[in-house]
Parts: structure tokens; sequence; C-alpha cells
């Protein structure tokens, strides 16, 4: 099975990582392997790479530095599966995930922000410093979903007695 990890194909590779992911602590002699597909071209199979290698227990610890790195890439899935990576790794991912995860919390993208919060709060006291930046992304998140539902094209706000409702545009 490790030997698919390289395989020229990435959807090859992708299910080659979920397979050794599925058997957990018993694929921990594959971590490294595994871990080199952080680097990978395909953003899919970093995604799962990020996705696997917390199931490995503790021998996933020695690369949060390296998933530290993909807070970073172009792809937002990726981020996303590289905090939610490192949250998982919990305290031992602390040193390489609380500042990047910080800055996480200004992402572009919502659900990024969201998992960031979710992270830096899973990496306990060493993300205390970032608390004020933690509600401001909330309340950034909220105000932005709250703005686009009431301008959507296709729905509108109409008053009643004490409460409103959204109802679709005809």
């Amino acid at each position: 099975m490790a030997e698919l990890l390289r395989d020229d194909d990435y959807v090859v590779r992708e299910a080659a990582i979920r397979a050794l992911a599925n058997l957990g602590v018993a694929a921990e002699p594959h971590a490294v392997a595994m871990a080199e597909l952080l680097c990978d071209k395909d953003p899919t199979v970093r995604r799962c790479a990020c996705e696997a290698l917390p199931k490995l227990g503790e021998a996933a610890a020695p690369h949060a530095a390296a998933m530290a790195e993909l807070l970073r890439d172009d792809h937002y899935v990726v981020r996303e599966a590289a905090i939610r990576a490192l949250a998982n790794l919990g305290v031992a991912a602390a040193p390489h995930a609380v500042q990047a995860s910080a800055e996480l919390l200004c992402d572009k993208d919502p659900t990024v922000r969201r998992c960031a919060c979710g992270a830096l709060a899973k990496l306990g006291e060493a993300a205390a410093p970032h608390a004020a930046a933690m509600a401001e992304s909330v309340r950034i998140s909220f105000t932005t979903r709250t703005h686009v539902s009431a301008t959507s094209p296709s729905m509108h706000w109409e008053n009643s007695d004490r409460q409103q409702h959204r109802t679709p545009r005809q």
C-alpha cells in the first residue's frame, strides 16, 4: 500500500493515503511517507495528507511544522485541512500553530476563519493572547454572513409585528 503513495496518478495517491489513515496508529510506520504528501503538487492530495496524519496519533507530531506551512497554501481547502489537523494534534502542535492560526483569523474564506477560531480554542493557553482577534473574527464572519443573506437577490425581508421573516422573491 505505501508504494502507492508515490504513484504518478494523484487519485491513486489520494486513495492510498486515505486507506492508510483508516488503519489509524497501525499505519505509524508510514508516517514519513504520508507526510511527504504534504508537499504534493495536487491540492487534493495535500488536503488528504493533512486529514490523514492526525489519525496516526503521536507519530504525526513531528510533522506539525510541515502542516503549519500549509496554512499559507493558495487553496482554501488545504488551509482548512491544515488548521483542523493542527487542532487535532493539540498541544503538540502549539509551537507551530498558534501564530499561523492567529493569522488565519483574517483569511478571506469564512470556513478557514471559523476553523482558525476552533483551532486556537483547542490549543489552550498558548492561544490566549489572540482571544480578542478570535472574537473580532467571529463578529466579522457573522456580520458578513448577515449582510450577504440580507442583500441576496433571491431573498427579501418582510417585517411583521415583532419578527422579520425571510421569504423567496417571486
